[in-house]
């Protein structure tokens, strides 16, 4: 008995576990597939609800698209994604930011709205998105399915420890080293 033989009894086995193989043939492509097309998404503009009165306050910058509203939005504009931020614009040339975004983003947005202008090095989250590229979530996809596909190839040794192939290849002139290689 040599490794080709252990080999071709592993796949005898591997194609009777319909599962295994649908997943090899099936779902990895198709999630390889997903990645491609949710990675190359262009990146939008972050949208930031305006509450003022006065729309002629309004900056403008590439990066964002500002709605004026006369409307308060909900929180769940925000937690849906509809909203980047909410900015009331409160007396003397004061802004009130309510964002789900970090403190740091909460005082750029803040003096996004008081300066007009926004610095230059500053990157919303989809830019920070568009830098990993597609190459990276794909293998980031596949590393999971690796495992996936590890985790299903497992059931393989238990049968061999439950039925004691382990111990008949053990016996027979197959080392253990070409034995573990296989599996």
């Amino acid at each position: 008995m040599n490794i080709i033989n252990l080999f071709k009894n592993k796949l005898d086995r591997i194609l009777s576990k319909k599962s295994i193989i649908i997943v090899a043939v099936v779902v990895i492509p198709i999630m390889i597939g997903i990645a491609v097309i949710f990675s190359t998404k262009a990146p939008s503009k972050e949208t930031i609800a305006f509450l003022s009165n006065n729309v002629q306050n309004t900056p403008v910058d590439s990066r964002y698209d500002v709605q004026v509203v006369h409307k308060k939005p909900t929180t769940a504009d925000l937690v849906l994604g509809k909203y980047v931020a909410i900015v009331e614009e409160k007396n003397s040339g004061n802004y009130e930011v309510t964002t789900l975004k970090s403190e740091e983003d909460k005082k750029i947005i803040e003096n996004f709205f008081k300066s007009g202008k926004i610095a230059k090095d500053y990157k919303g989250e989809d830019e920070i998105r568009a830098e990993r590229g597609v190459g990276t979530n794909i293998l980031g996809f596949i590393l999971m399915l690796l495992l996936m596909q590890g985790v299903a190839l497992t059931t393989l040794f238990e049968e061999d420890r439950n039925i004691k192939t382990f111990r008949r290849i053990l016996t027979s002139p197959v080392s253990e080293k070409k034995y573990l290689f296989s599996q």
